[in-house]
């Protein structure tokens, strides 16, 4: 019920319509090698971008992915007590079951005893209750209070001052009340 999504190691070409403060990004970018045969047509205001992104590693990043990948390689440099933290872990995979199927970001097992995380990288809405929904219900299928359930997000918790950090610490709450670790890029 467990499959590796599959990934195509051939080049990526992606088409973008962006503003011009993104621009700089994007040469950067071409720079360090992260996209290939850059291309920018100025049209309607605003610009066209084409590049390729050269290999998969490189996709992973720009898609996101990269946090999930970050996950299992910390997770898989954990011990406890001279031994591997986990016996098996993975990510990126996909869990069927009769009626859906759900994307499981990272599962690592400790015996039979699963911790799974959803790994977010948007800056869209990090304090999403949806998000925690997802997690809660994959956990469900995967054991309910026996598994383990993490909430990882490249993003950094507001300042207090600011107008997110009421969303955060309502956020943090209907987490603890799922049964839900929270963890921010500060804590990364």
């Amino acid at each position: 019920w467990l499959g590796q999504e599959a990934y195509s190691d051939r080049p990526w070409r992606k088409v973008w319509t962006l503003d011009d403060c993104h621009l700089p990004l994007l040469e950067r970018l071409a720079e360090l090698g992260m996209l290939s045969d850059l291309r920018l047509q100025r049209a309607n205001g605003g610009c066209v971008v084409h590049a390729a992104v050269p290999d998969l590693t490189h996709r992973e990043f720009l898609t996101g992915h990269w946090l999930e990948y970050y996950a299992y390689t910390v997770a898989c440099s954990l011990e406890h007590e001279g031994s591997p933290l986990f016996d098996s872990a993975a990510h990126s995979l996909r869990m069927q079951s009769s009626d859906s199927e759900r994307e499981i970001d990272f599962i690592g097992l400790r015996g039979s005893i699963p911790l799974i995380a959803s790994c977010k990288t948007s800056a869209r809405e990090p304090w999403n209750k949806s998000a925690l929904d997802e997690v809660v219900t994959v956990g469900k299928n995967l054991g309910d209070n026996y598994c383990t359930k993490l909430y990882i997000t490249s993003q950094s918790a507001p300042h207090p001052a600011e107008h997110a950090y009421a969303a955060l610490l309502q956020f943090r709450e209907q987490a603890h009340n799922a049964k839900v670790v929270v963890v921010t890029g500060d804590e990364l």
